[in-house]
């Protein structure tokens, strides 16, 4: 009998696979071995830290857009957090924002999830298709236009909750 619960991914539970893959991104040596084998036009300049950042995130991404059991908004919101938490090192971490879009008519069934990344010089935004768990990677001016044709809004984001004292 199974001892574990959760999600499993090709054989290994979640947690296992989040942890062979932070020690794959950490090994960085490897990983921008990988990536120039993978794309023979580039060199060792052309990997930086915010170009190996995308290329995680284009990965993991890619991932949980492959993990079809996730049910729902908040769980995937939820599951995003894990993965970006667990994978990514803090100085990483601290380049990215999840937030939420929302139609300008509020239903609910329209909130999609944003991954924000600010990278240098600009912004990546990683955005779940409409009712579903897919994502469109987009420029900062792709997303402009996408807000502005789609009648959504950003919702404002909490930090956490304020004391009573803070609030005044």
């Amino acid at each position: 009998m199974d001892n574990e619960l959760g999600y499993t991914y090709h054989g290994l539970y979640m947690d296992e696979f989040f942890e062979e893959l932070r020690k794959e991104f950490l090994e960085r040596s490897k990983m921008k071995a990988h990536i120039l084998n993978e794309n023979p036009n580039l060199t060792n300049r052309d990997l930086t830290k915010d170009f190996l950042l995308e290329y995680k995130l284009d990965f993991l991404i890619k991932h949980i857009t492959e993990f079809q059991k996730i049910q729902g908004y908040i769980e995937l919101k939820k599951y995003q957090k894990e993965i970006l938490g667990r994978v990514l090192n803090q100085t990483e971490r601290r380049k990215i924002k999840i937030r939420n879009l929302c139609s300008i008519a509020g239903v609910p069934k329209n909130m999609q999830s944003v991954v924000e990344v600010q990278l240098e010089g600009k912004h990546i935004y990683y955005v779940t298709k409409k009712g579903t768990n897919e994502y469109m990677k987009m420029s900062a001016e792709q997303m402009l236009d996408y807000i502005e044709n789609s009648d959504s809004h950003f919702l404002k984001e909490r930090r956490g909750l304020d004391r009573p004292e803070e609030r005044e």
